[in-house]
């Protein structure tokens, strides 16, 4: 079976004989590259006119397991023992992490600090009472207002 991306590319190339049916009017098609990351390997299959290049298709024993294994590593060793909180470390994973389109400049845009780093978040674990999930905070936000105080004289009222 393969894998979505290539029989969604396989589809893709289908639809496009069907709607052009003289090759000498269809546009040439443009290599590219589609990198597949799962959860235990990730597979990278180089596309060529359409067409898959066997033997240029890798499987790399690198997936999403071992990133949060490391991230598991790199908290417990400088804040908190969350070696056995695979799933919390998974959700930060899951909503925090992303593919740098311009790794030299968003590499570049984390050494400033304040407004300046657009890219900077901060994970607020859950307490597991009021919320079972974590939220993710800008640091650059403004602070949320505290909750207004009582009113004066506002305790328990009695009946009488």
């Amino acid at each position: 079976r393969p894998a979505p991306a290539l029989a969604a590319l396989s589809i893709a190339a289908q639809q496009a004989k069907q709607q052009a049916p003289e090759a000498s009017a269809a546009p040439p098609m443009p290599a590219s590259l589609i990198v597949d990351a799962g959860f235990s390997a990730t597979h990278v299959v180089p596309i060529f006119g359409s067409a898959a290049l066997n033997y240029g298709i890798k499987r790399l024993g690198l997936g999403g397991k071992l990133l949060t294994n490391h991230l598991k590593q790199v908290i417990s060793y400088r804040a908190y023992n969350v070696m056995e909180e695979t799933h919390l470390i998974n959700d930060v994973k899951e909503r925090l992490c992303y593919v740098s389109l311009d790794f030299d400049a968003d590499l570049a845009l984390t050494r400033f600090r304040g407004k300046k780093n657009t890219i900077r978040r901060e994970f607020v674990m859950p307490d597991y009472v009021n919320s079972m999930r974590g939220t993710i905070r800008d640091p650059n936000a403004p602070a949320e207002p505290a909750a207004a105080p009582a009113a004066a004289g506002g305790g328990a009222r009695e009946e009488g």
